[in-house]
């Protein structure tokens, strides 16, 4: 993987998490927090040593947050359900 893709990614798995933090939803932050994660795993995957590290970072964070906010992810289902 080329040095600048590298940083692309690392910046775009950064972006999304930032934005899974701006969205109210939980269904929506869990999925950007997951997509984060997936952008991080490819950085890990093809990355260099010192954008690796960053990648490492990002992954551990958006796993921590996407693990955080899955309770309020089965809540949310469960009061969409009894709207229905």
């Amino acid at each position: 993987m080329q040095p600048a893709s590298e940083q692309a990614v690392i910046v775009a798995a950064a972006v999304v998490m930032f934005v899974g933090f701006l969205v109210p939803s939980p269904s929506g932050a869990f999925s950007a927090f997951g997509l984060a994660a997936l952008l991080a795993v490819v950085t890990e995957i093809f990355g260099t040593r010192i954008p690796l590290r960053f990648a490492m970072v990002l992954l551990l964070c958006s796993i921590g947050l996407a693990a955080n906010k899955y309770p309020d992810l089965g809540a949310s289902r469960n009061s969409s359900l009894r709207r229905i």
